[in-house]
C-alpha cells in the first residue's frame, strides 16, 4: 500500500518535472534578450558604429554611436550618453513600452554616443592587464570620472571636429561627470549642458532592501572572502529571464528590488528584458566606494578612502579628497523621480543644494518616476523636457 502510494507521488512529481521541463523550454523568449548591441539597434531602425577608446590608464571602453538608418550625420550636435553602476549601454536602448531614449534623441537630430564603463561586460579589456587579474578591478567611480570620461569626450569631440558636446548621465553616471567636471574643470568647458538623471550627491538613502543590503560593509566582507572580483555580472545563460517569463510575479518583485522598475501595468514578459540587460557588472572596490558614500556621515562628497596610510599616497592627505560640486562650471539640468527609493525626493532636494545656483537651468524632483525607470518607463515625462532643454543650449559655442 505504502509503496504504490510512494511510487504515484514519484510518478507524480516526475510528469511535473517534465511538464515544466517542456514548458521552459517552449517559452520564446523576446528577441530583446538574446540580441547584441549593434544588432538589437539596427533590428529597431537605427545605424550602429563601434569604437575602442583607451584610457590614460590603458583601459579600452567600447563605445556606440548611433545615426538614423540613412546613415550618420557628423554635423549633428554630439550626445554621450552615461550608464549607472551595474549596467550598460544597453540601459538607453533596451526600453519595451516606449521609445528607448537613445533612440528619441537620435530622431530629435542628436548625433548620439553611449559609453561603457570600465568593468562592465562590454569594456572589459586593457592593455596589459586580464579580468582575471585582481589589479584590473582596483578601481571605483572616482576612476571613471577621471579616466573613462575624459577619454571619451576628447575621442568624440577630435572624431566630430567640435569644441563642445552635451552630456546624459543616469545614476551613477551623474556621479562619474560630477567627479569629472569637479576635479579636472577643462572639461567642464567642453560641456553645452549636462542633464543629470537622479543625480548622486552627498546624500544617498536607499530604502530599496536589495541595493541597501549591497551597500553594506558586512556584505562586501563577505564577497572579499569569497575572492569575488566583479559584482553584478552580465547573465551568462537566459535562465533567470526564462523564469521570469515563469514566475512574472516573483521576478516583478525582484525587477523592484534590484533595479527600482516598477511595472505599471505593462506587459510582464518585459521582465524578462530588463533583468537580462540591465546587468553589465562593476568592481567589488567600487560597491565598497558607494557604501562609503552612503554611510558618509558629512553633508559633503568624497572621493574613495583608501585608509589614512594609502590617503597620504594617493592624494597627500590622510582623508579623501572632496569633491567640491559648487565650483562646478558647466549648465546643468537636475531631474529626480518621486518614487525613487536609492535617491529619494528628499536626497534629490539635499543634493541640489550643492550644485552652483547659476549653472543649474532645470531642477525638478517629482517626476512620476523610479529609479530605472528614467530609462524603461512608459512615462516619458522627463524625455520631453530632457530633449526640450538640450535643444535650448545648443546655441552655446560649438
Amino acid at each position: 500500500m505504502f509503496s504504490s502510494v510512494y511510487s504515484k507521488v514519484l510518478l507524480g512529481a516526475g510528469l511535473g518535472w517534465l511538464a515544466t521541463s517542456f514548458y521552459y523550454h517552449k517559452l520564446r523568449l523576446p528577441e530583446a534578450v538574446t540580441m547584441d548591441f549593434p544588432d538589437y539597434c539596427r533590428l529597431m531602425g537605427y545605424r550602429v558604429e563601434e569604437y575602442k577608446v583607451k584610457t590614460e590608464d590603458n583601459y579600452i571602453l567600447t563605445l556606440y554611436r548611433l545615426g538614423k538608418a540613412e546613415g550618420i550625420n557628423a554635423n549633428k550636435e554630439p550626445l554621450l550618453m552615461v550608464h549607472g553602476l551595474t549596467h550598460s549601454s544597453h540601459t538607453y536602448v533596451v526600453s519595451q513600452t516606449s521609445k528607448a531614449p537613445a533612440f528619441q534623441l537620435v530622431d530629435n537630430d542628436f548625433d548620439v554616443w553611449l559609453i561603457n564603463t570600465r568593468g562592465n561586460y562590454l569594456s572589459r579589456s586593457h592593455s596589459s592587464l586580464s579580468p582575471s587579474e585582481d589589479k584590473f578591478w582596483e578601481w571605483c567611480a572616482d576612476h571613471i570620472g577621471h579616466y573613462d570620461i575624459p577619454a571619451t569626450i576628447d575621442f568624440i569631440l577630435t572624431k566630430t571636429g567640435k569644441r563642445k558636446l552635451s552630456y546624459l548621465g543616469h545614476s551613477q553616471g551623474t556621479y562619474v561627470a560630477l567627479y569629472c567636471f569637479a576635479m579636472k574643470p577643462e572639461y567642464a568647458d567642453k560641456v553645452k549642458l549636462a542633464v543629470l538623471w537622479t543625480p548622486v550627491g552627498p546624500s544617498l538613502t536607499v530604502k530599496c532592501k536589495y541595493v541597501a543590503d549591497l551597500f553594506n560593509y558586512d556584505t562586501i566582507k563577505e564577497f572579499e572572502n569569497q575572492g569575488l572580483k566583479v559584482v553584478g555580472d552580465y547573465p551568462k545563460s537566459t535562465l533567470e529571464a526564462r523564469k521570469a517569463l515563469m514566475f512574472p510575479k516573483h521576478y516583478a518583485n525582484l525587477l523592484i528590488e534590484k533595479y527600482n522598475v516598477f511595472l505599471n501595468n505593462d506587459d510582464p514578459r518585459v521582465i524578462a528584458v530588463y533583468l537580462q540587460k540591465f546587468t553589465g557588472g562593476t568592481s567589488l572596490m567600487n560597491l565598497k566606494f558607494w557604501t562609503q558614500v552612503k554611510e558618509n556621515p558629512e553633508d559633503a562628497l568624497y572621493t574613495y578612502d583608501y585608509g589614512e596610510e594609502t590617503n597620504l599616497q594617493v592624494y597627500g592627505q590622510p582623508k579623501p579628497k572632496r569633491v567640491n560640486l559648487h565650483e562646478i562650471r558647466c549648465k546643468l539640468a537636475l531631474m529626480g523621480g518621486k518614487y525613487d527609493t536609492l535617491i529619494t525626493p528628499e536626497d534629490f532636494e539635499n543634493n541640489v543644494k550643492h550644485f552652483p545656483k547659476d549653472k543649474v537651468v532645470w531642477a525638478k524632483g517629482d517626476y512620476k518616476q523610479d529609479h530605472s525607470g528614467f530609462a524603461v518607463s512608459n512615462n516619458q515625462e522627463h524625455m520631453q523636457d530632457t530633449i526640450r532643454l538640450l535643444k535650448q543650449h545648443l546655441l552655446t559655442t560649438s
